[in-house]
């Protein structure tokens, strides 16, 4: 089953098998990112070291830049409270979750 993760306005994912383990030759590995090629490039540009230089993402550099609200989601996602007990108050938590995910 695959999964995604809210990181600000970005969504991750879907989180699911190793890109590596699905690729095909000829296709383009920047489609299997679970990175938006949107936060990619805005990473690029926040470690371009000059205006000339092509933003890329996809170094080090930028992508440590994501470690600290990575870790804050995660967390925040482990804090979440259980679910309800009875049924159907479990259901309106599940389907409120879900709307929230969807906006």
């Amino acid at each position: 089953e695959l999964s995604t993760l809210r990181l600000g306005p970005f969504t991750l994912g879907p989180l699911g098998e190793h890109p590596a383990s699905k690729q095909v030759e000829g296709t383009d590995s920047h489609k299997q990112s679970v990175l938006p090629p949107l936060l990619l490039r805005a990473l690029g540009i926040v470690v371009a070291e000059s205006e000339d230089e092509e933003p890329d993402g996809t170094g080090p550099d930028a992508l440590s830049l994501l470690h600290p609200s990575l870790v804050a989601s995660l967390m925040a996602a482990h804090q979440a409270p259980p679910p309800p007990e009875e049924p159907k108050t479990r259901a309106a938590s599940i389907n409120i979750y879900r709307e929230g995910r969807m906006k």
